[in-house]
Parts: C-alpha cells; sequence; structure tokens
C-alpha cells in the first residue's frame, strides 16, 4: 500500500509516524499532568524548608540567649568578687573606713567606694597598697590631699572654711547693732541740726510769699 503525500511512503513507515505521533501525544498529556500538579508539591517542599529555616533560626536564638545569660552571670561573679583582699580583719576595716571617706575628685559628691570612675580606681588601688604597707591613716590622707586638695575629705574644717566668712559678716552686723543701742542719740545732740531746718524752711516760706507779691503788683 502508497500513500501519496508528495513523496512515497510504504505502510510500516506510516505505522512508524502514528506510533511516534501518538508517543508524542502521550508525552505532552503526561508532562501537563505533571506540570498542573508539580506547584502544590513544589509549595508543600518549600514550606517544609522554609519552616526547617525557622526551627533552626529559633534553635540560634535560644543558644544566643543562654549564652548571653552565661556571661552575664559570669561578669556578675567577677564584680561580686573581691578585688581587695586582706589577711588582716583590722586592715581590712581600715581600708573600707577610708575609701567610705574620702571623696572621689572627679565625681559629684560620691565617695570612692561608690564610684567607678578610673581616677577613683586609682586612688583606690593606692590606699589599698599604702595600708597593705602599714602606713597610718593619717598618711594616706595627708598625701591625698597634698596632691588633689581638701576636696577630697569629708572633713569638718573645710565646713569652717565655708562658714567662717559668713560668721564673720554676722559678727560685724550684731557688733554694729550693739554699738548703736549702746550710744542713744538725745534731743540736745539733734538741736543744732533741728535749727538748720527749720532756719532753711523759714527762708523757703519767705522767699515764695515775697515771689507771689511781686506777681500781684505787676498785675495791678
Amino acid at each position: 500500500m502508497t500513500i501519496r503525500t508528495g513523496y512515497m511512503l510504504d505502510a510500516v513507515d506510516c505505522a512508524k509516524m502514528v506510533q511516534r505521533y501518538t508517543a508524542h501525544r502521550a508525552n505532552i498529556f503526561r508532562h501537563n499532568k505533571e506540570s498542573a500538579t508539580k506547584p502544590f508539591s513544589a509549595a508543600s517542599s518549600e514550606l517544609r524548608t522554609e519552616k526547617g529555616g525557622y526551627l533552626a533560626m529559633a534553635n540560634c536564638l535560644i543558644r544566643l540567649s543562654l549564652a548571653i545569660t552565661l556571661l552575664f552571670t559570669l561578669f556578675s561573679a567577677a564584680a561580686s568578687f573581691n578585688v581587695y583582699p586582706f589577711n588582716q580583719a583590722d586592715k581590712e576595716a581600715r581600708f573600707q573606713h577610708l575609701i567610705n571617706d574620702l571623696r572621689c575628685p572627679k565625681c559629684q559628691n560620691n565617695n570612692l567606694a561608690d564610684s567607678n570612675a578610673p581616677l577613683a580606681t586609682d586612688i583606690k588601688n593606692y590606699v589599698y597598697e599604702s595600708v597593705k604597707k602599714g602606713k597610718s591613716n593619717d598618711e594616706i590622707t595627708d598625701f591625698l590631699i597634698s596632691r588633689y586638695g581638701l576636696f577630697i575629705v569629708y572633713d569638718p574644717k573645710v565646713i569652717w572654711l565655708w562658714l567662717l566668712p559668713l560668721l564673720i559678716v554676722l559678727g560685724g552686723f550684731i557688733w554694729t547693732v550693739r554699738h548703736i543701742k549702746s550710744e542713744p542719740v538725745t534731743v540736745a545732740d539733734n538741736l543744732p541740726h533741728m535749727a538748720d531746718l527749720i532756719a532753711e524752711h523759714e527762708y523757703n516760706k519767705d522767699k515764695k510769699c515775697r515771689a507771689q507779691k511781686h506777681r500781684q503788683e505787676k498785675r495791678s
């Protein structure tokens, strides 16, 4: 059997062509079917992947939080550790007394014990070493006063330095008031001054009368 389609084909070639066409159509149908169902499976796979990423991120955050908590705990323990150890209780008591009585030169009314300033730390180290070497409180305080001034000590003598000018002014005022009260003024002491005032008043009165009389004469 021959079919004329612009060139000659036998029956075997036609059967092969039909078979290839049928297989091709079947492949197209299967491909379309897979394409129709692929987005759902891909979305499920992506969802599982995204969910796994969130879980991994959550685990990382939990581990990071635990690490930060552990670091804060270690720092707190280090801060609470006594950095000024003493072998003798009396020296430790002297050290605590000094750092509570001495003022930080760079702080606003804070003592050395409550200050974390670098200068306060240096002074505390000096006090610690001096107490360990056996220096007295007066020696330590005198050295710090010579270096940082009287501001470093909470001492009543410093208050007297501030109050002394006020006391001098107050004393002068009291002395003046008492001096005035102790010398009473009599009428005889004021007579000359009163006579001058009366004479001045009479002169002004007479001058005013003459001026008024002169104006009246001009009008007439």
